[in-house]
């Protein structure tokens, strides 16, 4: 029963993706809880508990999992692609790499381990080797839209707009419903100067999603360049909040980064400089995106702002040398 347990455990913390339901956790920590009692020494149980922290965004203990489902499973291709994704949203990428680089190696045809593989070496600014990865994810699985966003950042991280723009308009058909799709087109505009395109598109991620999101906060500064001020001030001081006072209450980095952001726009210089600084201490690593976001320009001259990007540059260098000298 222990699989079974598991099984079930899974399906109901992926339910979490199509209904925000706290019901469908709190029933896959049960199941998966259930599971490891029954017997302790399968490993599914502990990737099925995993997952479960992984959804309410305790990585620490999902990291814990992960790995004792390796440990009583050292060929379970799926913790170990779980451990590595974990090291990746800790901003470490080249763990990451060693991790899923073994999950590759057990499960050599499975689309989701490719594209990890493509997305840690963009990260790291291996755009060659990522766009192997991702074109195999792709042949895997054609369908697989992820790659194709990745592909698209990796054109516009090099100024090829109009190659960008194609890649992206061939996913808006087939994936009307994926904010991410809507996301990546709108930062494509953003980039280009086109707030009007951004606009319309950011406002479509707010749809599926919510303003208080990092869509949202980019709606806030195309709406500004727009002079659209009052409807910019409406989703601003919403999201700034008392509540978002203190970076020390933020426990992930990228949300942590476009709340820096959000400050910035409002001309709190001082206030994004120190969410900032948290973000990288939670693993924000997008040191391309900072360097063109169009939100952190004020900082531009600000040497607390330089060290902090510099620092970032030289976390990315030395995760570079690991990958090179290991041949990860």
């Amino acid at each position: 029963y222990t699989l079974a347990f598991a099984g079930l455990a899974g399906a109901y913390g992926r339910k979490k993706y199509y209904d925000s339901s706290q019901e469908w956790i709190d029933s896959a920590l049960t199941l998966s809880s259930k599971a490891i009692s029954i017997n302790p020494n399968l490993a599914e149980g502990y990737k099925a508990l995993g997952d479960v922290y992984t959804s309410k965004g305790n990585n620490p203990a999902a990291l814990t999992q992960y790995i004792k489902a390796v440990e009583l499973n050292p060929n379970y291709g799926a913790a170990i692609a779980n451990v590595g994704y974990i090291y990746y949203q800790y901003g470490l990428f080249d763990e990451a790499l060693k991790w899923t680089k073994k999950a590759v190696i057990t499960d050599p045809g499975f689309a989701r381990y490719s594209s990890n593989m493509g997305v840690q070496y963009f990260s790291l600014g291996y755009d060659s080797l990522a766009t192997i990865w991702l074109n195999k994810a792709l042949i895997l699985q054609p369908e697989f839209f992820f790659p194709n966003i990745i592909l698209t950042y990796i054109d516009l991280y090099t100024n090829r707009f109009d190659e960008a723009r194609a890649r992206i308009n061939k996913l808006l058909s087939n994936y009307s419903d994926v904010p991410a799709v809507y996301e990546t087109v709108g930062d494509i505009e953003l980039i280009a100067g086109n707030y009007k395109l951004a606009k319309q598109y950011y406002e479509k991620v707010a749809e599926l999603t919510s303003l208080m999101s990092a869509a949202g906060i980019k709606l806030s500064y195309v709406l500004i360049k727009l002079n659209q001020r009052a409807e910019a001030q409406k989703i601003l001081s919403s999201y700034l909040t008392s509540d978002t006072e203190d970076p020390n209450q933020y426990s992930e980095g990228t949300i942590t980064y476009y709340t820096a952001a959000a400050y910035c726009v409002v001309g709190k210089n001082q206030m994004a400089l120190k969410f900032l600084q948290r973000s990288l201490e939670l693993g924000f690593r997008d040191y391309r995106w900072a360097l063109i976001d169009p939100l952190m320009n004020p900082l531009q001259n600000d040497e607390k702002y330089k060290s902090l990007i510099n620092t970032l540059k030289s976390t990315i260098a030395a995760m570079r040398n690991r990958v090179k000298a290991e041949n990860l």
